[in-house]
């Protein structure tokens, strides 16, 4: 048996594309036993015995996360020949040329670097993907679904700088208050501060492209939002000696606030250094720092806060943010 191991860089597209990995620079086969490294080769037509095995492939795998793949092609023709694999995923297909020796087994390892891209891009989408692996010469078909999970993605990817669609300030000014929404479809849009998204998330009719503020990528098609992506407070420096947007360790690290918190806390802009005069609810992965939070012992509040306006009361998960809005951005609400 052989074993090769391959990286793909074209990114999430290539999640079950396997084929679209293996070896394009390594020197390719013909049917006649012949080296032939030309990109243009062609793979004979006809069909020989053998099989092309999924060994092994993830069943789900996040927004930006590697996964890796098993591939075993068996060969079982008299003569040494070359075949198209070809792989497609979702919408998204990769084929590519691959030697085989006769009476060779070939097992390929392809690590795959999953990226945002092509699911802004409508390649594939979150939740299941259809794969299917298949090759021009062998008569071996693999069929399964890989169900693509959301997760936060880096700033400004894959377009360039994005407008606030609440504010019109741009997204990345202030990273600590900052969020990001996914739609339905898997693409994204941005928000300078997490009043900001609250806000879209309440009214999103409100704050539609024709007012100019634009945060929505490219091939966004919905303007509904399925969750919101937001620092944790216990993160972040609330009182910066510089009086700067404090630091935050980055989008890598946001919450998924269907599974966090938010204190309905409208004065933070008078209590810390926040990016609008309407301030931000600050967000939070634990229930017991909500609390420790509104309580005022939450261990990086500054010592002369006054937490006497907001109580547990005011503690609320991301279903519970009706008429939110109006405590962070009244002043940009559409009426």
């Amino acid at each position: 048996m052989n074993r090769r191991t391959f990286v793909c860089g074209t990114g999430l597209a290539a999640t079950a594309s396997l084929a679209g990995c293996l070896d394009r620079d390594s020197t390719e086969h013909n049917s006649n036993g012949s080296d032939d490294s030309g990109s243009n080769a062609t793979a004979p037509d006809f069909s020989v015995p053998g099989s092309i095995d999924v060994l092994e492939v993830p069943t789900t795998m996040t927004v930006r996360d590697d996964a890796e793949f098993s591939l075993e092609v068996r060969h079982g023709g008299e003569k040494d020949h070359e075949t198209a694999i070809t792989v497609t995923l979702g919408t998204e297909e990769q084929t590519v040329r691959v030697p085989v020796t006769s009476g060779e087994t070939e097992r390929v390892s392809v690590t795959v670097p999953g990226t945002y891209d092509t699911v802004e891009t409508g390649g594939i989408s979150l939740g299941d993907n259809e794969w299917t692996v298949s090759s021009a010469t062998i008569e071996d078909e693999s069929h399964g679904t890989v169900t693509v999970q959301d997760a936060p993605v880096e700033w400004y990817q894959p377009d360039n700088e994005k407008i606030c669609p609440v504010c019109n300030m741009l997204t990345e000014m202030y990273e600590p208050w900052a969020a990001q929404g996914t739609h339905p479809d898997g693409t994204r849009i941005e928000f300078c501060s997490i009043g900001c998204a609250v806000a879209y998330w309440n009214d999103p009719d409100s704050y539609e492209s024709e007012r100019g503020y634009d945060g929505k990528h490219e091939d966004t098609v919905e303007h509904e939002l399925v969750t919101i992506w937001a620092p944790d407070f216990t993160d972040v420096d609330p009182d910066p000696a510089d009086g700067s947007s404090a630091a935050h360790p980055g989008w890598g690290e946001y919450i998924d606030m269907r599974e966090g918190y938010f204190v309905l806390d409208s004065r933070t802009f008078q209590k810390f250094t926040t990016p609008m005069p309407g301030g931000s609810p600050p967000c939070f992965a634990d229930y017991d720092d909500a609390l420790a939070y509104v309580e005022g012992k939450l261990e990086i509040l500054p010592d002369d806060v006054d937490m006497d306006d907001v109580s547990e009361g005011d503690i609320v998960t991301l279903e519970k943010l009706d008429n939110a809005a109006k405590l962070f951005r009244s002043d940009y609400q559409q009426l």
